[in-house]
């Protein structure tokens, strides 16, 4: 079982979360970076068993709403295709 940890608890720009995503997930290079990017890598391929996102509450307003919609992505795919479980810490 492949368990990953996804921590945005240092970020402090919008384009850190994407960057943190790719690194974290092992996404290729050719990772698009964006919200739609993130749904095609997590629903097309099973990149992990288990992922863990942590951080997203210490997080100011505008970055904080972002890791939420990132975190619905997980949870959609999670729902959809039961291929990985999602935990929030």
């Amino acid at each position: 079982m492949k368990k990953v940890i996804v921590d945005f608890s240092n970020v402090k720009y919008f384009y850190e979360l994407q960057e943190i995503l790719k690194e974290q997930m092992g996404f290729p290079d050719w990772y698009g970076k964006n919200p739609s990017a993130l749904w095609d890598m997590i629903s097309g391929e099973a990149y992990a068993d288990e992922v863990h996102i942590r951080g997203i509450d210490g997080l100011p307003g505008d970055i904080k709403a972002a890791a939420e919609h990132i975190y619905d992505i997980f949870t959609r795919a999670e729902l959809m295709y039961g291929e990985m479980s999602v935990v929030r810490e």
